[in-house]
This record gives C-alpha cells, sequence and structure tokens, in this order.
C-alpha cells in the first residue's frame, strides 16, 4: 500500500514536470515566432498592480493591451520582476510585437529584443 501511495506521488510529480516544461517549451517557441514574423503594435498599460504574497514579499504585474492591424484589441497581463514594475505607470505606452496572423499571440517588445540577442549569440 505505502509503494502505491509513493507510486501516485511520483506519477503526479512527474505529469506537473511534463507541464510546466510543455508550457515552457510552448512559449519559447511562440517567442521565437514573435522574433521572425512579428508585428509592431502601439499598446497601453491598463493595470499596474502588486499583490501580497506574503509579509515581506509582493507578485507584481502588468496588464497591456493593443490593438491589431484588423483593428481587433488583444490583451495579456505578465508578472514582472518588482526591479521591471517600478518602471511602469498605468496609461504608459508600451511597444508590441503581435503575430498578425494570430494577435493573441504577442509579447512586449523588450522581451521579443532579448529573445532576438539570444538567438544571435546562440548562432
Amino acid at each position: 500500500m505505502e509503494f502505491l501511495l509513493i507510486l501516485i506521488i511520483v506519477l503526479l510529480i512527474g505529469t506537473g514536470a511534463i507541464f510546466v516544461v510543455r508550457r515552457l517549451s510552448r512559449r519559447g517557441q511562440e517567442l521565437k515566432q514573435l522574433c521572425e514574423n512579428g508585428s509592431a503594435a502601439v499598446g497601453t498599460l491598463t493595470e499596474v498592480r502588486a499583490e501580497r504574497r506574503s509579509r515581506s514579499e509582493d507578485d507584481h504585474f502588468i496588464r497591456y493591451t493593443f490593438k491589431s492591424f484588423t483593428g481587433n484589441e488583444y490583451s495579456r497581463e505578465l508578472k514582472v520582476k518588482e526591479s521591471e514594475y517600478v518602471n511602469y505607470t498605468q496609461g504608459q505606452a508600451v511597444d508590441i510585437i503581435y503575430l498578425p496572423n494570430d494577435p493573441d499571440i504577442n509579447a512586449l517588445k523588450i522581451l521579443v529584443d532579448q529573445m532576438r540577442e539570444a538567438l544571435q549569440q546562440s548562432k
């Protein structure tokens, strides 16, 4: 019985790890697509907030919206580091890169630029 319980726990942990790796891998592929085929847009920060995680730590989030070339509006929320969070204010304009054929795939231009730099260094 104890062996079965350990086996179940190991399987659950393994399944969770696979899910995380796939999620990170998918976002990496999306960023690569944005580097290669992305279009630029100017978005607006619609929300900048900190949420209390513990007595001494906060999580920091921003949300931006932008319009694609078709005029449809898209939005994304990101968790950011505190060192980045202090640079953002609600209503601020931000540069966005998105896929014209799938605008749900988008990112801040600064992230895409970092990915482009990393891809150049790996060549």
